[in-house]
């Protein structure tokens, strides 16, 4: 049942990336098509609702890196600072930040739970929301979440001593799903530019600086799902993933050309640069965090 759990963990990334060229458009022609082949994907076999990451994953292309905020848990950002502040949870801040280096990597593991319990939230307010077209799913999306759980059950009492291994295969398919989706999605964006909303960018200058690849390989092309190339996807969305290493060089070029950063690193030694970015950011707001929170030590 470990192995067992292990291999869900990992179907739950791989469903996920598969949902998520659905989810793009670069399947099929006929966009309904992909739309509820993405959600049979990522809804029954990830435990995600479509509509939820269709709201936050448009907001994060059309405005890449404006729409990060993992406050109070990480701070990204030298401006987080205000916002720390303005959040005034002066104990859980000064018992987070000045060590988000250091549990980031244990984070990454309810990563996908996290995600999960955002979708839940999502559909409590999806019959009022905003996009008439996107409030037509909520019977879809109840069903299929539904078979999700359903199909999770039964594999928790496939196990031995299911009242026991069952809760324990949950939680190490959590562990492993969450740990093997945020180690690439982290990688990607959050370690590069952060913009406010106010910045004017163009296009290529706001998907370039807020993006990074993760060098390629065959394997790595394997368990990323092709957004290692993720300035690529970010260029160009809707191409499926097998094209983005055609188009790797001449996107090289064109950044070249322009005099931006092309930014390409291994994934072990770029997780190694996320993780000494945090420590820096932490590092620079925090003796001004502690200014600012003085008064909580004086009570």
């Amino acid at each position: 049942w470990l192995l067992s759990a292990t291999i869900v963990g990992l179907f739950y990334q791989q469903v996920g990336w598969l949902a998520h060229e659905f989810g793009h458009h670069q399947v099929f022609q006929r966009r309904w098509m992909n739309t509820w082949a993405a959600m049979f994907l990522v809804n029954i076999g990830a435990g995600y609702s479509l509509t939820w990451w269709k709201d936050r994953h448009n907001k994060h292309h059309g405005a890449s890196n404006t729409d990060i905020d993992n406050l109070p848990v990480f701070a990204w950002d030298e401006r987080d600072l205000d916002r720390l502040v303005a959040l005034n949870q002066p104990k859980v801040s000064l018992r987070t930040i000045p060590y988000q280096a250091w549990y980031f990597l244990p984070f990454l593991t309810t990563l996908h739970a996290i995600w999960a319990l955002q979708s839940i939230r999502f559909l409590r307010i999806l019959p009022s929301y905003k996009n008439r077209h996107i409030r037509h799913y909520l019977k879809a999306e109840l069903i299929t979440l539904t078979l999700h759980y359903a199909w999770l059950i039964y594999l928790m009492f496939k196990t031995p001593m299911p009242l026991i291994t069952g809760p324990l295969f949950f939680i190490l398919a959590e562990m492993v799903g969450g740990f093997c989706l945020g180690i690439i999605v982290f990688f990607n964006h959050y370690p590069q530019q952060h913009f406010s909303t106010d910045q004017q960018l163009t296009f290529l200058e706001m998907q370039v600086l807020s993006t990074r690849n993760i060098a390629p390989g065959v394997f790595m092309d394997w368990f990323t799902g092709g957004i290692s190339y993720q300035i690529e996807h970010h260029l160009f969305p809707t191409m499926g993933r097998n094209y983005l290493p055609l188009v790797r060089d001449r996107v090289r070029a064109l950044c070249k050309k322009h005099g931006l950063p092309y930014a390409e690193e291994p994934l072990i030694s770029g997780t190694h640069r996320t993780i000494s970015y945090l420590d820096g950011v932490a590092k620079a707001i925090i003796p001004s965090l502690q200014e600012r929170f003085a008064h909580v030590k004086s009570h």
